[in-house]
């Protein structure tokens, strides 16, 4: 007999205009003078809602080249502290965008996927 193959569709959820919060720059980045890019996995439900953020990765980057618009890495590390509110800072934006959801077979599914955010002071911090 003949072989079907059953058709997957898929839809990438999109965020929706208007939702996209932008985090607050943590004090302490500011005086401590970080820069920093972050991987963070979300997952985001069926009505499109975030409902969990962890961090994947956190790159320190030049200070000096975001100021500029580059984004250049830098090899030294974030204190603790300053790893710590980066990452609530980004959570605390990210549980509030909202998201078309993602479609399988044409219903909607839960997702997990990254999302890049960059933390770059618009100039150089104050001593």
């Amino acid at each position: 007999g003949d072989i079907v193959h059953p058709i997957l569709t898929w839809t990438d959820p999109e965020i929706i205009p208007g939702t996209r919060r932008i985090p607050k720059y943590p004090r302490s980045a500011r005086k401590g003078g970080v820069a920093a890019r972050l991987v963070l996995f979300v997952v985001i439900d069926e009505e499109g809602s975030v409902t969990s953020v962890q961090v994947g990765k956190l790159q320190r980057l030049s200070v000096a080249a975001c100021a500029e618009g580059r984004l250049e890495d830098e090899k030294t590390d974030i204190p603790v502290g300053i790893q710590r509110d980066l990452a609530e800072a980004a959570a605390h934006a990210l549980l509030k965008w909202r998201y078309t959801p993602a479609l399988r077979n044409g219903k909607p599914t839960k997702i997990f996927r990254a999302e890049l955010m960059e933390f770059c002071p618009r100039s150089a911090p104050s001593p």
